[in-house]
């Protein structure tokens, strides 16, 4: 939980030594990065799991929403699998990461056998609803998935792509129906100091300022609200100006 590494596990027991003198447990503690990742990989994590299935278990029905990414470190595309239901336990709706699945091709088909595996341990009569994004490829897998429920299993749920795909594209197409050029400024920007110190260096020395643009995403509108709104209250616009003018100036000299 911060972010410390297994290797950081290494001569821990001599710390616990220097802070409990006086206790036998201390002075028999050992622990290196293998141990820490066995504790955690085949002992903790099938524990929370097992806790998990079990309290999912317990609601008449539940909710899956997937998204595929590469992984950077197998070099393969991974699936995640995220569980929404009604946690009798907590009382409430529930949203918790349930279990992550690895592909080689994506398509239709591929996607349907990793993701019923991923589920294992699951009732699949008790899903009711598959929530993902726009991609042809999702679509040909949901219908692949309502076709093979079983007659007497109720029917999934069809509630369209995802809402902020909706409002995404809505801000974006504002965007072009007014002519602005919002999209090319912020993430010029953005681009203009992104791995260049130099540049950051003579913009801190001639405008004082060490407020520089968040990064834009052109297709994630909502989120952008913190860039647009560091570049109008910081007032981050003016500075950038005022070194671009300086920079040109000394070009020009």
């Amino acid at each position: 939980m911060s972010h410390h590494s297994f290797r950081s596990c290494t001569d821990m027991g001599q710390t616990f030594q220097l802070m409990f003198p006086d206790s036998l447990i201390a002075a028999k503690f050992a622990m290196c990065k293998t141990i820490a990742t066995y504790t955690i990989v085949h002992g903790l994590a099938p524990y929370f799991k097992e806790t998990l299935e079990h309290d999912i278990q317990k609601c008449p029905a539940y909710v899956v929403c997937f998204d595929e990414a590469l992984n950077k470190i197998s070099r393969r595309g991974q699936l995640g699998i995220v569980i929404r239901y009604w946690s009798t336990d907590a009382n409430q709706v529930a949203t918790r990461y349930f279990n992550s699945v690895f592909l080689g091709y994506a398509t239709a088909v591929d996607l349907k056998r990793h993701f019923i595996a991923g589920l294992s341990g699951l009732a699949l009569n008790k899903l009711i609803q598959v929530s993902m994004d726009g991609p042809s490829i999702n679509w040909k897998f949901f219908e692949a998935m309502r076709d093979s429920v079983d007659a007497a299993d109720p029917r999934l749920l069809e509630l369209g792509l995802c809402g902020l795909y909706a409002c995404h594209g809505a801000f974006q197409t504002g965007h072009k129906s007014a002519d602005w050029s919002v999209n090319e400024m912020l993430r010029n920007m953005y681009g203009l100091f992104k791995d260049s110190p130099a540049r950051r260096s003579d913009y801190i020395s001639q405008t004082g300022s060490t407020v520089f643009f968040k990064k834009f995403c052109q297709v994630r509108w909502l989120p952008n609200v913190e860039v647009a709104t560091r570049s109008i209250e910081i007032e981050v616009f003016p500075h950038v100006k005022k070194y671009l003018e300086t920079a040109k100036n000394f070009l020009v000299t």
